[in-house]
């Protein structure tokens, strides 16, 4: 039997040639793929380097199996259909193809564009670039293809199934991003109640610590020749701090604030038998609760929380650091009050002012007289007296004392500054302040152990 030379098989079927259409469906498809793989390592790769910023939502897994579906169901109903052998089949595929593929085309010159207009180095960039560009030539090639196969089997399926491939494929992207953007939002908006409610907690925390900080170092100062007490139960019922509050150890009870455990600890010297210092610490429940971080003070007064103690995916860029909320020293503004005189004597011939008034010219102090205050701190200026006709001394002292701060400053004659804990008028003879401080260094000199 001769065999068929004819466009026609033995069925009365038109033959097609279906060979180069779906090869170029299988390589775009590995093109599709590989795009898809470093596109997911490049975003991994990001999230670990940035683990801050990153963004922590994740799309549900009913919405990543419809994107996938997307594009991947209409690509097998082409494959289907193409594999049929007579012309309505043929016709409806190369539609679905044509209306799959031309999506593809604007999709891949969207990614082309935007792989160059990217802020900072993305390190697969060079390989997503490859696979979209072998998806765009084989995108081409299918839609070109498809009208050669339309051209043979005929016009109204193929336009028919390529305007309802291209409506549904609009409108089921349309959905996705819309539900996309409606989720993340939400998840935002869950995110931000939450990071409120621990930032909240962790205020709390910090308040309790404070407060019963100034409550142990007052009734210390109050009583020189006792020791810190043993517990904090044993604190007098009748204590107050210097503004009227009540000190009361029920507040660090448990469950005074829900996902943190206050414990106080005295301390003895090695020399001697008595509690001469203290450590009390508000440690988390948990980890993984956003800013809810150990907190610790002792008798200095400096309270030290642990940032970065309660991320629990921790990377190279992000080093849990021991930091003091707030800084006394800085909040006192005892430094910027000495450059303020400063700059005036070096115009005035190096002579202090005689009071804060003569400084108008140079800051906003002329409606007071020798004291501003800044914050929760009471500055106040000394000016030189008796022999000494340059030496000034500044004092900041603690106005919020348990509150907003505990610290005090004394700026002596020398310009060494002195700190003390207790309340009351800072001096000269109190201990001086850290050289961490001094040379503008984070104090991470307390001794107390972080799981």
């Amino acid at each position: 039997m001769q065999p068929n030379t004819y466009p026609w098989d033995r069925d009365g079927n038109l033959i097609v040639s279906r060979y180069g259409i779906r090869v170029a469906m299988a390589l775009a498809l590995l093109a599709a793929g590989t795009f898809c793989i470093f596109a997911s390592l490049e975003d991994r790769q990001w999230r670990k380097d940035h683990p801050v910023t990153a963004n922590s939502f994740s799309d549900p897994l009913w919405m990543v199996i419809l994107w996938i579906a997307l594009p991947l169901v209409p690509f097998i109903l082409s494959a289907v259909l193409l594999s049929r052998r007579s012309e309505v089949p043929k016709a409806a595929g190369a539609g679905v193809a044509a209306g799959v593929f031309a999506c593809g085309l604007a999709a891949a010159i969207a990614v082309f564009l935007g792989s160059f207009l990217r802020f900072g180095p993305a390190p697969y960039v060079g390989q997503e670039l490859i696979a979209s560009l072998v998806f765009f030539v084989c995108s081409v090639w299918i839609v070109v293809s498809a009208f050669r196969i339309a051209a043979k089997a005929g016009w109204g399926m193929f336009f028919l199934s390529a305007t309802a491939t291209l409506i549904c494929m609009t409108a089921l992207n349309h959905f996705l991003r819309d539900t996309d953007i409606r989720l993340d939002r939400r998840h935002e908006q869950h995110k931000a109640q939450t990071e409120s409610t621990s930032l909240q907690t962790n205020h709390d925390a910090h308040q309790i610590v404070a407060r019963l900080a100034a409550c142990l170092i007052d009734y210390h100062a109050t009583h020189p020749g006792a020791d810190f007490p043993a517990s904090l139960a044993a604190l007098p019922q009748d204590l107050q701090l210097p503004q009227g509050t009540i000190c009361s150890a029920t507040i660090a009870s448990d469950g005074s604030v829900p996902t943190y455990a206050f414990t106080y600890t005295p301390l003895k010297d090695p020399s001697s038998p008595s509690f001469t210092d203290f450590r009390l610490v508000a440690m988390p429940l948990r980890k993984g609760v956003f800013r809810e971080d150990p907190i610790a003070v002792d008798r200095r007064g400096g309270i030290f929380s642990y940032i970065g103690w309660s991320v629990t995916d921790q990377q190279p860029s992000l080093v849990p650091t021991l930091v003091e909320t707030p800084d006394d020293f800085q909040i006192s503004r005892i430094l910027s009050f000495r450059e303020e005189i400063r700059l005036f004597m070096r115009t005035n011939g190096g002579t202090p002012p005689a009071m804060l008034s003569k400084m108008s010219e140079y800051s906003d102090k002329s409606a007071y007289n020798n004291a501003v205050t800044e914050g929760p701190y009471r500055l106040e200026y000394f000016p030189p007296a008796g022999g000494a006709a340059n030496a000034y001394t500044i004092s900041a002292v603690c106005q919020s004392y348990g509150d907003a701060c505990i610290r005090s400053f004394f700026l002596d004659q020398n310009g060494e500054i002195h700190e003390t804990s207790e309340p009351g008028q800072p001096t000269a003879d109190d201990p001086s302040i850290p050289d961490c401080e001094k040379y503008a260094q984070t104090c991470r000199d307390i001794d107390w152990p972080v799981p």
